[in-house]
């Protein structure tokens, strides 16, 4: 989804001084037509170079060749969910220009050649499962962006599992800060023990169980998750199209770290998760175990095992006694 309050036009000389056009030195359009989603265009570009670049010779004629940069902001909506992976997303660029500068931009123009970009999203397909290969239904999510777990990255339901909500959208950057969307919901394991996340970006996430299904155990630390694909050194001469083969994302791996304590041990491991850069997926399971863990020093059950293992102690050295006396 394009944001139109986003668009900034800078022009740059090679002696490093730049300048960024001010509202009303060009105009955003969207939906212009023509199959366009939007048109940023300068009336009188030749105007505003003379004014801010000012290198006339005698013949009163200034010296061009300056660089103009325009950038923009864009976020995924729902349609990630139909691209993840391979052939991801492009985006096609031409630029206008008028052939004749001083025909007070009713000349003729020419257009240069589109220019296409892409980017890629990713998916997590998650399942939940006991130790002994049981889907399980109920299993709540959070998934955050942070070690600590404070920067929610925020999903909503979808027709085909959680989409993320993209964190600027919510006044923030990259998941970070801003508030939360009305449309916000928990991740839930269904019935088939199944939670797909959709629209991830690279990078490490921390996936945080917050409730454990009937008769099993939370776990105790956030899953660290780690999404990295690789892409070709030359993402500047990208031929549209190539999205959809492997000569830009090349391939995609994914890891996990899990911290787990069940019966008072600590069980950490390290995974490499099945990929696939077609669908751009990473395939993780989630086991919980059945069972209370071994008590902790200072707990009620302990005292109780305590006692009683002394009460038994006691039991034994006095039989043993009364035998010695006979």
């Amino acid at each position: 989804t394009f944001k139109p309050e986003s668009v900034k036009i800078t022009i740059s000389d090679e002696k490093g001084k730049s300048y960024t056009l001010k509202e009303g030195e060009f105009t955003v359009k969207t939906n212009p037509g023509g199959g366009d989603t939007f048109q940023v265009v300068v009336q009188d570009m030749k105007s505003i170079v003379d004014k801010q670049f000012p290198n006339f010779n005698e013949k009163q004629e200034n010296t061009y060749g300056q660089k103009v940069t325009l950038t923009y902001e864009a976020t995924l909506n729902d349609l990630a969910a139909n691209d993840t992976g391979r052939p991801g997303f492009e985006n096609d660029v031409r630029l206008e220009f008028s052939n004749d500068a001083d025909s007070n931009n009713e000349g003729s123009t020419g257009f240069t050649p589109w220019d296409t970009v892409v980017c890629f999203t990713y998916r997590i397909d998650i399942v939940k499962t006991n130790d002994h290969d049981k889907v399980l239904q109920g299993a709540h999510f959070r998934l955050y962006s942070d070690k600590d777990c404070k920067n929610e990255v925020y999903v909503k339901q979808g027709d085909t599992g959680y989409h993320v909500i993209n964190r600027d959208s919510a006044g923030g950057t990259d998941h970070t800060g801003g508030s939360q969307p009305q449309d916000v919901v928990e991740m839930v394991s269904g019935a088939d023990g199944q939670v797909i996340l959709i629209g991830l970006d690279q990078g490490t996430y921390w996936l945080k169980e917050t409730k454990a299904p009937d008769g099993y155990r939370l776990l105790k630390d956030p899953i660290e998750i780690k999404i990295i694909p690789t892409y070709t050194d030359d993402r500047n001469n990208y031929i549209k199209g190539q999205g959809a083969t492997a000569e830009t994302l090349k391939e995609l791996q994914a890891t996990a770290h899990i911290k787990s304590f069940y019966d008072g041990v600590t069980d950490e491991k390290d995974l490499q998760l099945e990929t696939n850069p077609e669908q751009g997926n990473a395939n993780l399971t989630v086991v919980n175990k059945v069972g209370s863990k071994l008590p902790v020093t200072g707990t009620p059950a302990l005292a109780i095992l305590l006692i009683t293992g002394t009460g038994l102690m006691a039991v034994a050295m006095a039989v043993a006694k009364a035998r010695k006396k006979e």
